[in-house]
């Protein structure tokens, strides 16, 4: 018992134990030290192995971006001398591609660089027909004697022939960039000149200005500015641009970086009208002027009545053999034939033709039976036929001088066999089915359709030879179907009005042009559809109601309106390009009281308009994926978009993006807006001055300006249709979207829109960066 307390030798125990745990303790720390230096240094060859694949593709593309501009061999002018593509474009970049790998394998961190394009696999883009390129550039960089770690920067380089316009969500050239209140760009701005204000300023129904405050723009990409010194007659300060990024004064503190755009490359409006117009023009082919020395009017030169039996008749109480009236030789004869008559005449034909009729007077026909008529001269009188029933056929020559009147009550009418012509108009009217073959008048040509089916399938012409008192084309479709499946070419005016099913569809060979000396107006609260060209010499207004698709070119020499009302998704669509000497107006109903906008056009093309261009009441989507690019000489307004409307849901997710994700109540605005109206010192209107206050602008695309671009908007949602009442306050403006968002759309840069302005040298594009 004794021994079991005895404490001799706890002490050395003790000093063991505490021995083991210090070593142990200190074995870890020398291992975590050992680790965390192997760490460090594996993290620090990472970053350098990092920047250095990042510098070799930034390298990269500078070096491409600069043989671009430099080489002459790759101007844009050299690459389309002719109607086709320089074949040799691809081994050139190939040759540039390669020179450049090259250089950059000499650097001993660099493992590999490789291009690949992908253009064609990636994007269906056919490489025969644009000088549009994408190529997948992939670099290894890696430091060997750090463990062989090793980072690869991948990177698609787009390599356009586009506009420098094209690759901003918003810009300003050689103006003012002035943005008041809290608009929002989802991507890259350009301005030399820069304005920022909290006051977002608007303006009352009844003319008065008014301004509210509001948080401060926000910007979720780069502003760019061009370079010192390359401006002609005009030079700017880059560092002011500079002082104005600031956390104050932009929404929630986040400061765009200021980047140059050493590539940017203004346009010349004036050059690109004139060489794209002459483009369209050489794909319309305008009918030629009917020449109607072709045709003579056998009916002028009747002298006497002859080839009709003589009967006897009491003349003063004698009994002569006298000449039988034309109405009652045909009758009862079954041929009228090779007759020459004097006087008027009405027939009511029982035989089954009429043929090689000369008739010096007014002559109608009435028609209930089948019967054919062939070769018909009529003169100093109007050539009236009137068919209630039965199957009419026209042959030959149908020619009068005072005018040609065809009714077809019911029945089948065609005149598919022959040429109709007058020297004062032709008015033709149906309700049953009717083939028009070639029509001609020197004055007008009327053709209205009721409740039939009229197809005119030959050469339509007014005016022809000379001028007359009038000469329009004038198609009227009430509730029936109409084909017109010719070009038409009118003297004056041609003017439309359907309200049932009609369409316009030119050949795509030889004449393919609807053509107007004056003015053309079209009319449709139907179902409309016009394919190959419209062409005027005047203006050219379209106002289309619910459902009409429009695929081809739009030329005039005067302004172009298009109204768009009442129509939903891609009921309504334009195809095809535009250009205007004068303004372009695209406008949807203006609806009366509180009801909202709710007008939509599809588009698809390039918009030409030497004068002003004007959008209101309407969103404008783009047509199968395409979109519209619309370019103006004078000043750009866009105003009552989506007026008084909200976002289905206008909170900001937390840090952003400040554009909606998902959105069904408020459809984009979808296309590129360039002003090309430059500073004005008069104290006149800036090239553009668009507000998001009332209005919700949300615009998918981009807009730019080469003058003063002055934009004012709000956050959050408005509460009625009051302005001044229904803007929130400042406070609850945080937190929502802004009521001016432009969502830049980067596939302009892979689009083939024809008709854009052309640049001197190819512009290359950086997409995003991957590190791997």
């Amino acid at each position: 018992m004794k021994r079991l307390r005895e404490e001799k030798g706890n002490a050395l125990l003790l000093v063991l134990l505490v021995t083991v745990v210090v070593s142990t303790i200190g074995l870890a720390v020398v291992s975590s030290t050992i680790g965390g230096a192997k760490r460090t240094t594996v993290r620090v060859a990472d970053v350098d192995v990092t920047y250095e694949a990042v510098k070799a593709i930034d390298s990269y593309s500078a070096r491409l971006s600069q043989s671009l501009r430099e080489d002459p061999n790759l101007s844009i002018d050299s690459l389309t001398l002719s109607e086709e593509l320089d074949p040799s474009f691809d081994m050139l970049l190939e040759g540039l591609t390669n020179t450049i790998e090259n250089d950059l394998l000499m650097d001993p961190l660099i493992e590999a660089v490789e291009t690949v394009d992908v253009t064609e696999d990636r994007y269906n883009i056919d490489s025969k027909t644009t000088l549009t390129r994408v190529l997948q550039v992939s670099i290894t960089a890696e430091e060997a004697d750090r463990g062989s770690v090793s980072r690869t920067a991948t990177k698609e380089l787009i390599v356009s022939p586009l506009p420098s316009f094209l690759k901003y969500a918003l810009g300003s050239e050689k103006g003012t960039l002035s943005l008041h209140g809290s608009p929002h760009f989802q991507g890259d701005l350009f301005a030399n000149s820069l304005s920022i204000q909290e006051q977002a300023e608007y303006e009352t129904a009844s003319g008065t200005k008014l301004s509210k405050a509001t948080p401060m723009p926000s910007l979720s990409g780069d502003l760019y500015v061009g370079t010192p010194g390359s401006y002609e007659g005009w030079d700017f300060d880059p560092t002011e641009l500079a002082g104005l990024l600031t956390e104050e004064n932009f929404y929630k503190g986040k400061v765009p970086l200021l980047k140059n755009d050493s590539q940017y490359q203004s346009i010349d409006f004036d050059s690109a009208y004139a060489e794209n117009r002459a483009a369209a023009d050489e794909k319309t082919a305008v009918p030629k002027p009917f020449d109607s020395s072709t045709l003579t009017n056998e009916a002028k030169s009747v002298v006497e009545s002859s080839n009709i039996l003589y009967e006897s008749k009491l003349v003063g109480g004698i009994l002569k053999s006298v000449l039988r009236p034309l109405s009652a030789y045909a009758d009862s004869a079954p041929l009228v034939k090779n007759i020459n008559y004097i006087g008027d005449a009405v027939l009511r034909p029982t035989g089954e033709l009429i043929q090689n009729l000369r008739v010096k007077g007014a002559l109608t026909i009435f028609v209930d039976e089948d019967i054919t008529l062939e070769n018909i001269y009529v003169s100093s009188g109007v050539l009236k036929i009137v068919q209630t029933g039965g199957t009419l056929q026209l042959k030959g020559n149908i020619v009068s001088d005072q005018g040609i009147q065809l009714e077809n009550e019911q029945g089948i009418f065609t005149s598919e066999a022959a040429v109709l012509y007058d020297e004062v108009a032709i008015d033709i009217q149906n309700d049953g089915d009717m083939i028009l073959g070639e029509t001609y008048s020197r004055g007008d040509v009327i053709v209205t359709n009721g409740s039939g089916s009229l197809v005119a399938a030959e050469a339509f012409q007014s005016g022809t030879d000379s001028v007359s008192e009038s000469s329009d084309i004038v198609l009227t479709n009430n509730t029936g179907e109409m084909d017109i499946l010719t070009a038409a070419r009118a003297g004056e005016n041609l003017i439309v009005s359907n309200n049932g099913l009609l369409s316009m569809e030119a050949p795509k060979e030889g004449a393919n042009t609807f053509f107007a000396a004056e003015n053309v107006n079209i009319s449709s609260t139907g179902e409309l559809s016009i394919k190959n060209h419209l062409e005027a010499e005047g203006s050219i207004t379209l106002d289309l109601t619910k459902k009409a698709s429009i695929e081809g070119l739009l030329l005039s020499n005067d302004n172009i309106n298009l109204y768009a009302k009442e129509s939903t998704d891609n009921d309504l669509y334009l195809d095809g390009s535009l250009f205007s000497e004068g303004d372009v107006t695209i406008q949807g109903d203006d609806e009366a009281g509180n009801d909202e906008e709710n007008d939509t056009l599809s588009i698809d093309g390039t918009m030409y308009a030497k004068g002003k261009t004007n959008i209101s009441n309407l969103s404008i989507r783009g047509w199968q994926d395409g979109q519209l690019v619309s370019l103006s000489k004078e000043s750009l307004l866009i105003t009552r978009i989506n007026e008084f409307q909200n976002f289905g849901d206008s909170d900001e997710p937390d840090g952003g993006p400040y554009v909606p994700q998902s959105e069904d109540v408020i459809q984009p605005l979808k296309g590129f807006f360039y002003t090309d109206k430059d500073v004005v010192t008069d104290g006149s209107p800036p090239a553009a001055d668009l507000y998001g206050v009332g209005s919700l602008f949300f615009v998918e695309g981009g807009l730019f300006a080469k003058g003063d671009f002055l934009i004012n908007a709000v956050r959050g949602e408005t509460d009625g249709f009051d302005i001044k009442s229904a803007i929130p306050t400042k406070g609850s403006q945080e937190d929502h979207f802004s009521r001016f968002i432009v969502n830049y759309d980067r596939t302009i840069l892979l689009g083939q829109l024809d008709y854009l302005p052309k640049v001197e040298h190819l512009s290359l594009y950086s997409d995003q960066l991957i590190v791997e």
